[in-house]
């Protein structure tokens, strides 16, 4: 079964473009260009290569020089790559491999149920915006893509966020009532399905967001200076009966907790989700 979401005009918000900036964007070709040679380079050669002026290209090395993104030899009046992008890269290696390890981790879990998972991060006040994709072979696909934005109180991942402290409850109301459901429910049920998932720690939504779909979601426990972000799990209606989704609910919280331990953002132990 395919949902198209992005054809769901309360679901999906385009991500907003901005125009390069052209002076980092010479700078990234000096950087590239740097990076493919053995030794130092005169500015010449460097403008030449990047076609950038050569003024420009002698500011943006200046500059960068003062970074240590570059070296700047006095005497040969010659550039090479600095020691400053050293660190930057190691920190980069880290996430990529900590992102691939999650990565891992989530494609057994959505092999074994037969399902897709998606990472949402919290965006302002009424939004979630999406942040990692994974789903199975065999799974039910929903076709959405990084960066699409949907209603913070809108499925599964709603129900989580409506009993969080820090969202007034006539806020709660009043994103619901502006939520699309493809099969309505009413806001009492709504509220009394939250506390429900308040307490066992996930959260259920049975094709009232999206028909045809069932979503179980919880949240991940990161700091609070990382912001907030849930983890669905989306199967077809009937896919599973309660007894398995009741399993895939406890095995996601888990997940959860190994994910935000990979990823370096929680330095809680791994505790009992039973």
């Amino acid at each position: 079964m395919t949902d198209n979401v992005e054809d769901r005009d309360h679901a999906v918000e385009a991500p907003r473009r901005t125009n390069q900036v052209g002076s980092v964007v010479k700078a990234i070709k000096i950087l590239n260009y740097m990076s493919t040679l053995d030794g130092a380079e005169g500015v010449v050669n460097i403008a030449r290569a990047c076609k950038i002026n050569q003024s420009t290209c002698f500011n943006i090395l200046r500059t960068l020089a003062g970074f240590d993104f570059v070296h700047a030899n006095s005497e040969t009046r010659k550039y090479e790559l600095g020691h400053g992008l050293a660190p930057i890269a190691s920190r980069a290696m880290q996430r990529w491999t900590s992102a691939n390890a999650v990565r891992n981790l989530v494609a057994e879990f959505t092999n074994k149920f037969e399902l897709s998972v998606s990472l949402w991060r919290r965006l302002g006040p009424d939004r979630l915006i999406l942040a990692f994709a994974e789903e199975s072979g065999s799974s039910v696909r929903i076709r959405m893509h990084l960066g699409q934005r949907i209603p913070l109180m809108g499925g599964a991942m709603g129900r989580l966020f409506a009993t969080q402290a820090q969202i007034p409850s006539a806020a709660v109301e009043s994103q619901f009532i502006a939520v699309r459901w493809q099969r309505p429910i009413d806001f009492e049920t709504f509220m009394a399905e939250a506390e429900k998932a308040r307490q066992q720690g996930w959260s259920v939504d049975d094709g009232r967001y999206t028909r045809g779909n069932l979503t179980i979601a919880t949240l991940v426990p990161v700091r609070e200076n990382l912001g907030q972000i849930a983890c669905a799990a989306t199967m077809s209606q009937g896919q599973h009966d309660e007894a398995v989704q009741a399993e895939i609910g406890r095995e996601l919280v888990r997940l959860c907790y190994r994910i935000a331990q990979l990823l370096n953002i929680n330095s809680k132990e791994l505790i009992d989700a039973n």
